[in-house]
């Protein structure tokens, strides 16, 4: 069975090359009072709509969070990291390019429902990113006040000792967006833009390898597919 888990896992893991983190499955990570502290990577990649055109866009977030359980079943957590930006054909057919700056993100999330075979839970996170900017000639983009929530359901089983689970979620981004070029058409414009569509899919594992660490690896399905893992430490 653990050959099976590592297989999932790694399938999971890769499933896209190398904006939200995992958001794991129902059952707290630790029990009421206890503290855990996590290392992760994620690969995001969503349309986005800026208002004349709708292209690809794609961040690489690399975060340590902190988890606290709450009460029994549930538990909250902050996830601060640094996080990069890719967008296709933004600057005049230019792609647009920042390296990473900071970001965070607040969640909460639980079990709803223990059963026999299938576990019931949710969860609901936003977060914040720092501004971006790039430019190609004369032309410069800023992206500034980047903001994420998703909120979904969760549905697991335990396969001795492992957590599958998955289920669907809502999502929305927004950023506000202006974008100059002296002497270019058009001159100037700027807006919001926005995640293309709002709902999606994911579906991962979690781990327990051993009394104090487990690892996690998620799947994520908007517009692209989106993919991470982590390890968490519990204190």
């Amino acid at each position: 069975m653990q050959r099976v888990l590592v297989l999932v896992i790694t399938l999971l893991v890769f499933a896209t090359p190398a904006l939200a983190g995992q958001f794991g499955p129902a059952t707290p990570l630790v029990q009421p009072g206890q503290f855990a502290l996590g290392l992760g990577v994620f690969s995001y990649s969503d349309d986005w709509d800026f208002e004349a055109f709708t292209t690809d866009a794609r961040q690489t977030q690399i975060f340590t969070q902190a988890t606290l359980g709450l009460f029994s079943r549930w538990e909250s957590y902050l996830r601060l990291g640094l996080a990069d930006l890719r967008v296709d054909g933004a600057i005049g057919g230019s792609s647009f390019r920042d390296d990473y700056q900071p970001y965070g993100t607040v969640g909460i999330k639980g079990l709803f429902r223990q059963g026999s075979y299938l576990d019931f839970g949710g969860f609901a996170e936003g977060s914040y990113f720092m501004d971006y900017e790039d430019s190609a000639g004369s032309a410069k983009l800023e992206v500034d006040d980047a903001l994420a929530v998703n909120a979904g359901l969760i549905f697991q089983m335990e396969i001795e000792g492992a957590l599958l689970y998955a289920g669907p979620f809502f999502h929305y981004r927004e950023a506000d967006f202006s974008y100059r070029n002296p002497g270019g058409t058009p001159a100037a414009f700027s807006g919001t833009a926005e995640s293309d569509s709002n709902f999606g899919g994911f579906l991962g594992i979690r781990w327990p390898v051993a009394k104090d660490l487990a690892i996690e690896a998620e799947v994520q399905l908007r517009d692209k597919v989106s993919a991470g893992a982590a390890v968490s430490f519990l204190f």
